[in-house]
């Protein structure tokens, strides 16, 4: 099923390189742990001159890291940015999976020093990211503050950054995860790790859920298995957690508010990556969205206004789903949404006037409405 999908949260992610917990940089390739994001996943919500963007994040890795990624906020004024909740796309999985017939017709790192050429805007912490808001005038110095701050940037990539920095109106959020800053004191030697390897939580609690309650949830998972595992005896409980936590995925989503030109999202970052990517992006607005750039494949479309409304965007009438699935060495520009009208062709799940469900699906959509409220 297409629900199955929107479990597994993901974020524009940029590998800009892996530092242990008391601050030492690991070399760079080939030496760094396994460290990934295999997937992209956004909430977009577009007003006519303020963009807000719900990003959600899956990040895996098998050691503690001080796992790094940036992302690139075309702006006229600074992004504002706080957390987020998971919860929109368990709403929108279930808004895309829902049958409709249609009667008629008509989505704090540490400063250290700054270079000239790079202004640090802002720098904060929100849930276990510390991120820092840049802005920057030459790549070069971008670069060097980048690795100066013990981010991993490719020399060889630095055209990414002078796309950027030649379009202008760009602000640079650097964000680091840091797992030892939330818990302070934190071990993670080899009695942690091996505890670690035996605790299995499930996908479920980790993806699409409320913070609260997936914390709740892991933490129940993770001390069962730790009070019942003799390998755990003598083992730190809150480094035996984040280990579990960074080996199956950490979800802490985002929510960024600027005021771009038109309506965008970020995809040029993520082509000095190597290997494939999947990003599902949802736009919402007043008129449904397509990408102009030609790089993000438009797949459905859904009036809605319901959906709108609980995150705070009451004038969305159209919610536009958006796909690519491809190599990262194509992205090579960012996209940029331009409306589009509804046709009730774009519901996945369109019938035309006058199409009366079968039988089997009127006993689907009772069950269905029975057990989880919609049909």
């Amino acid at each position: 099923m297409r629900a199955a999908i929107f479990l597994v949260p993901a974020v524009i992610f940029l590998f800009l390189g892996v530092v242990f917990a008391d601050g030492g940089i690991m070399p760079p390739l080939p030496y760094y742990k396994t460290v990934f994001a295999p997937e992209q996943k956004a909430a977009v919500f577009w007003d006519g001159s303020v963009e807000r963007m719900i990003l959600s994040t899956k990040i895996t890795a098998t050691d503690f890291t001080g796992m790094a990624w940036v992302i690139p906020i075309q702006s006229s004024s600074k992004p504002e940015v706080k957390q987020a909740d998971n919860s929109i796309f368990f709403g929108l999985a279930q808004l895309f999976e829902k049958p409709r017939y249609h009667s008629s017709g008509g989505g704090i790192l540490g400063a250290g020093s700054t270079p000239e050429g790079v202004e640090i805007v802002q720098a904060q912490k929100i849930g276990i990211y510390d991120l820092t808001t840049l802005k920057a005038n030459d790549a070069n110095s971008l670069l060097n503050w980048l690795n100066g701050n013990n981010y991993y940037f490719p020399e060889n990539k630095k055209s990414v950054l002078d796309y950027y920095i030649r379009k202008g109106n760009y602000y640079f959020i650097a964000n680091k995860i840091n797992l030892p800053g939330k818990y302070p004191g934190i071990a993670a030697g080899e009695k942690e790790k091996k505890c670690a390897e035996n605790i299995v939580v499930g996908e479920d609690a980790y993806y699409g859920r409320w913070q609260e309650q997936m914390e709740y949830e892991i933490n129940s998972a993770v001390q069962w298995q730790y009070n019942e595992n003799p390998d755990c005896n003598g083992a730190d409980f809150n480094g035996v957690k984040s280990l579990v936590e960074l080996g199956n995925g950490i979800a802490t989503p985002l929510e960024f508010s600027f005021r771009p030109e038109k309506p965008f999202y970020p995809m040029a970052i993520s082509g000095i990556n190597n290997g494939n990517t999947t990003a599902d992006v949802y736009i919402f607005g007043g008129q449904c969205f397509e990408d102009s750039s030609q790089l993000l494949e438009f797949k459905n479309a859904v009036q809605d206004t319901e959906l709108g409304k609980e995150y705070g965007f009451g004038n969305a009438k159209c919610i536009s789903f958006l796909e690519y699935k491809g190599a990262n060495s194509s992205l090579v520009k960012d996209s940029f949404f331009t409306e589009k009208p509804f046709l009730p062709e774009y519901d996945p799940h369109y019938a035309p006037p006058g199409a009366e469900p079968n039988i089997f699906e009127l006993i689907i959509c009772f069950v269905t409405e029975l057990f989880l409220g919609y049909c």
